[in-house]
């Protein structure tokens, strides 16, 4: 192994056998990358194994990935690579069964928030919660904040971090709220992180309120991925929480982000869509009240009639206009800044009147 840079040896079904024979070839000291992702390595009988990662004084690049090596194992890796392997910027630890004790996030956390060189870490596809996920996190607050570290790039997507749902106990909902307002302290606060996947971690509407309100003040994160959580990302790269779905009569429900589109294109013109909106005037309160607007068509049109700034397609617009004077004879539209304005449909918008003439400065700001 004297002399060999760059090692892969990942899907080759490698026990702990396999390592410690590759052992008697020598220290893997020269080894700036070593990738010995989805073969055989557990639990048992790993210190073999710990001991020849050890041994790569100088890895840069270390794929663990695909090996069932769960939390104390992880608790003793993350000592090891934080007192042997000072030059480790990119660690791959995805889908290692991390995450069914607050020891290995702890243990993680620590790692991160001293190691002043990692750059990018995968930990998706673990069961990252609670206590061990909100560790690991302070981790990547200190390390952005605190230590001066440099990570960059960090995917923590399909873990647990979340609380699933509305109906979770209490004890979890709780813990995943802690969770969700630590990530927003973290980028409130840090300006290292470029790029973050959190997807599918079931993140609900309260948690990724949290998040959204951290994300206001962050103008360094690049991209971030929230698929599977109660929250969009819009084209300004702001997170957007999904209000609750509200039922209908029918038993259906519309996606609260959708509501206003899903109306129009449903009914087809502003006469069909105020009668949908008097369908629905048993769900809702009258036009008038104050509503969560996106709910329902109804709440939809109502939020169109007090001007309330909402997502809505803008060649929609004039139609949407138009069935809230059908409902309202006499209110007033909305003034073109209440309405997202998308330069690309601008030539839609011009040939539905007057109401949709946006001055080339409000393009400038929206590009």
């Amino acid at each position: 192994l004297k002399g060999v840079r760059h090692v892969n040896l990942s899907q080759n079904l490698l026990t702990r056998k396999g390592v410690e024979k590759l052992m008697e070839y020598g220290t893997p000291s020269s080894f700036i990358s070593l990738n010995i992702s989805s073969n055989r390595l557990q639990e048992r009988g790993i210190v073999g194994t710990l001991d020849f990662v050890a041994a790569c004084s100088h890895v840069q690049d270390l794929n663990l990935s695909g090996n069932a090596l769960g939390d104390a194992v992880i608790e003793r890796l993350c000592g090891l690579l934080s007192s042997h392997c000072l030059e480790l910027k990119g660690l791959a630890l995805a889908q290692c069964n991390i995450g069914s004790y607050a020891r290995g996030g702890t243990a993680l956390g620590g790692l991160v928030g001293a190691g002043r060189i990692l750059s990018s870490l995968d930990l998706s596809w673990n069961t990252l919660h609670g206590e061990g996920a909100q560790s690991f996190i302070r981790g990547v607050y200190d390390n952005g904040i605190v230590s001066g570290g440099k990570l960059q790039r960090l995917d923590v997507a399909w873990n647990r971090m979340g609380s699933g749902s509305h109906s979770a106990d209490e004890t979890r909902r709780r813990e995943a709220l802690i969770t969700a307002r630590i990530w927003g302290e973290v980028f409130k606060h840090g300006n290292t992180l470029f790029h973050l996947d959190l997807s599918y971690n079931s993140f609900n509407v309260d948690e990724c309120e949290a998040i959204a309100e951290g994300l206001q003040s962050n103008h360094t994160l690049f991209g971030i991925h929230l698929v599977g959580n109660e929250a969009t990302v819009d084209d300004m790269g702001f997170v957007i929480p999904l209000r609750r779905t509200a039922a209908r009569r029918d038993g259906s429900s519309h996606c609260p982000t959708d509501a206003l589109n899903e109306c129009l294109t449903a009914s087809g013109d502003a006469e069909e869509l105020a009668a949908v909106y008097r369908h629905d005037e048993e769900d809702m309160p009258p036009v008038g009240v104050d509503v969560d607007e996106g709910d329902t068509c109804q709440g939809a049109l109502n939020s169109l009639l007090h001007s309330v700034p909402a997502k809505q397609r803008i060649d929609h617009a004039a139609d949407f206009a138009r069935a809230a004077s059908l409902i309202a004879p006499g209110a007033a539209g909305p003034p073109p800044q209440a309405l997202k304005i998308n330069p690309s449909l601008r030539s839609l918008a011009e040939e539905h009147g007057t109401l949709m003439s946006f001055s080339e400065e409000d393009l400038i700001t929206e590009r």
